[in-house]
């Protein structure tokens, strides 16, 4: 099972954030203390997440990036002003 929450920031960036079983995260387990988690991002590449991509990044579709540290999720989350 994956859990996901999904947040919008006031530059209009749509963040998609899943931890769980069968996401790309560790440790991959339901209900953990999460250092990384899968990411999606419908959005032009963030140069912070480019080494993270699952797969080629294309603009106006889902980019999936896996075990991003939770350090990097925090500071994407300020940067962009997380809204909702």
């Amino acid at each position: 099972m994956i859990n996901n929450i999904r947040l919008v920031c006031k530059d209009g960036i749509l963040i998609s954030i899943a931890v769980g079983k069968s996401a790309y995260c560790l440790p991959r387990e339901s209900n953990a203390d999460y250092t990384h988690v899968e990411i999606g991002l419908w959005s032009e590449p963030i140069p912070e997440l480019t080494g993270y991509a699952d797969g080629e990044i294309i603009l106006d579709r889902l980019t999936v990036y896996g075990y991003v540290p939770i350090e990097i999720l925090s500071k994407l989350l300020n940067t962009h002003n997380l809204i909702k």
